[in-house]
Order: C-alpha cells, then structure tokens, then sequence
C-alpha cells in the first residue's frame, strides 16, 4: 500500500493541465508585449514632439529676428539691412487671402501649396518654394526623416562636405510655414499672422501626428 500511494504522489501533470498553463502564459506575455509596445510607441512620440516643437520655436524666434531688424532699420541707424531685407522677401511673400486648410484626410498629411516657405534659423535667411523644396512627409520621396525637420549640409551624418557645416539648408521635411495679412484698417499698423505647420507620420502607424503655432508679428509702415 505504501508503494502504491507513493506512486500516485509522483504522478506527472495531465496534458489538460499542461496546455491551460501555456495558455494562461500566452495570455500574460502577448498582453505584457503589448502593454511594453504602447509605451514604446507614446515615448518615441513625445520625443518627436518635442524635437519638432524645438524646430518651430527656432522657426518663431527667426521670425522675430528679422522682424526686429527690420523694425530698428526703419527707425533708424543701429539696424541691418540685409536682415530687413528678408523681412521684406517675407512680406512680399504674404497672399491676401486666408492660409490653406491645416487638416489630416485619411492617414497622410496635407500636401503643401507654393505659398509654404520656410526660414533658415540658423542664417535668418528666406527660403521659398523656389530656393529649399519643402517635402511633404506623404509624399514619395525616398529617404524621409521620421519626423518633421530641416537637414542642414554638414549636420552629423551628412558626409557632404562641400558647404559650411550647419549653415546651408539640405531638404526641409514636413514643416513649413504659411502667412496671411490682416485686412487694411484706414492708418492703423498692420499685422501678419504666420502659421507654423509640422506633420509626420506617427509611430506604429496610424492617423500622422500635426504640431503647430500661430506669431502675430506687426507692420510699422501703414
């Protein structure tokens, strides 16, 4: 009798057993796999936008360089005339109609019309349609960054050597720039809104992520 129990204590798991404790591991690693893949996918996002964010800042701030030297030119000795001319390629570049729909269709961004231009914020210089392309990060142009942003010639990674590092603009990838001005209003200064625009394809897939602000800078000459 002793043999005979000590045999069944020893008795080995069921095949029922063994397949419901695959299964219940198989529900714990696919839902942990996917838990980690989520959380992987929110924290590449949150780093794009912040680096797309600090590229619209930098686009902000050029803005307001231009736009302060145009005004200290105006008023006076003390400012730069080529950085007040670039303000004027800017404004001479302003429609008088509103800015084109900032919308997503679908999975792709908004394509971006002749009147997108951009500025070189690290020269301050103009850069339209005709002197950078601006890509539109749907399109199909090979070799796209993931996210939205200016590649400068002889950034790191870049083996083209032949131009100054980090002063010439090489492609401008999904971020742009669009202007309206406001509407006249007898002898009152003027002011032009410029919306800047980022889109690009989000991780994983999905509906693209869009970033964007809005500087209000204002006219001196009525």
């Amino acid at each position: 009798m002793l043999g005979v129990f000590k045999r069944r204590s020893e008795r080995g798991d069921t095949i029922i057993e063994v397949l419901f404790a695959t299964a219940v591991f198989s529900m714990v690693a696919v839902g942990g796999w996917a838990v980690m893949s989520r959380g992987a996918s929110t924290a590449r996002r949150s780093l794009e936008v912040t680096l797309v964010g600090q590229q619209i800042s930098a686009e902000a701030d050029a803005l307001r360089y231009i736009h302060h030297a145009h005004i200290a030119s105006y008023d006076g000795p003390g400012g730069s005339a080529s950085l007040a001319s670039e303000w004027n390629k800017v404004r001479g570049a302003v429609p008088n109609h509103p800015v084109s729909n900032f919308a997503i269709s679908g999975s792709s961004c908004p394509a971006i019309t002749s009147r997108g231009f951009i500025l070189n914020a690290r020269t301050a210089k103009y850069h339209g349609q005709g002197a950078a392309t601006i890509n539109s990060m749907s399109s199909s142009i090979p070799d796209l960054p993931p996210y939205s942003q200016i590649v400068y010639e002889g950034d790191e990674g870049d083996d083209d050597l032949s131009q100054p590092p980090g002063t010439v603009i090489k492609s401008v990838n999904g971020i742009w720039i669009e202007a309206v001005a406001s509407p006249p209003s007898g002898s009152s200064a003027g002011y032009i809104d410029f919306h800047i625009r980022a889109c690009w394809n989000s991780p994983g897939g999905g509906p693209p992520s869009t970033l964007a602000t809005i500087v209000r800078l204002y006219e001196p000459r009525v």
